[in-house]
């Protein structure tokens, strides 16, 4: 009897171990550095009117599917202007545009306005900040 060597369906037990234990070590990591439910912005500081287009235009990509909203917040007084909202679907790129308007459809006054966009789709709300929107002149 010999107990020192392992059978055929034994090595290749052993082998589909050691190859499965190293494909469940890579897609934990995969899933420890997916991208979050909000990717950011396409850049962080958009200012407008400028020559060709008097919207301002911005880009966030979601990977989840639901209603966001897009609330347009002045710097200066953390007042909320305007909310831009969309239906967002799961792994594409969105664009949002303000087009300079409070939610009353007047002009709003030149500065500065950040943006903070909200995605209720999730199992918890999700939410990103981070742009400034810089409005030169009145629409």
């Amino acid at each position: 009897m010999n107990g020192t060597r392992a059978t055929p369906l034994a090595r290749a037990t052993f082998a589909a171990l050691v190859v499965a234990s190293f494909l469940a070590f890579f897609y934990a990591q995969e899933l420890k550095h997916r991208d979050p439910l909000l990717n950011g912005w396409s850049r962080a500081d958009v200012r407008f009117p400028r020559p060709g287009s008097r919207f301002a235009h911005f880009h966030v990509r979601a990977t989840v599917s639901g209603p966001l909203s897009a609330s347009i917040v002045a710097a200066r007084d953390g007042r909320t202007v305007d909310v831009v909202r969309v239906v967002v679907r799961r792994y594409r790129r969105h664009e949002l545009v303000w087009d300079g308007r409070t939610g009353a459809g007047a002009p709003a006054a030149p500065g500065a306005y950040r943006v903070t966009v909200r995605v209720d789709g999730a199992s918890a709300p999700v939410s990103l900040s981070g742009l400034t929107l810089t409005l030169e002149a009145a629409p």
